[in-house]
């Protein structure tokens, strides 16, 4: 939505992604990102780095995937409670748009 890649990170953020990208890396590179990320002191080559190791390693994808899980779950919820009246089912037309536009989104 117009938020460069990895402004989360270097604002201290933890993203899927990110996480994902932790839990693969060796005890040893977890903890020297880990004192990183926890000190705001990722650089935009770190960015770029852990960028290229995410793609490599298929972790957005796999990422994507919960989103669209947790998105489908939440649609289905939302049909039950909204599916008795025409205006709600026009909201629900609009939120599944943005639902899955957010989760289908390429970076």
């Amino acid at each position: 939505v117009g938020k460069p890649v990895g402004s989360d990170l270097l604002e201290g953020k933890i993203t899927l992604p990110v996480r994902f990208a932790l839990d693969a890396l060796s005890e040893k590179e977890r903890k020297v990102w880990t004192q990183k990320i926890s000190e705001q002191a990722i650089t935009p080559k770190d960015v770029s780095e852990l960028a290229d190791f995410i793609k490599a390693e298929g972790i957005l994808e796999r990422a994507r995937m919960i989103a669209c899980n947790f998105a489908e779950r939440a649609l289905t919820e939302l049909k039950l409670v909204m599916s008795e009246n025409l205006h709600s089912l026009k909201t629900l037309s609009l939120l599944e748009t943005v639902i899955r536009f957010i989760v289908q989104r390429r970076f």
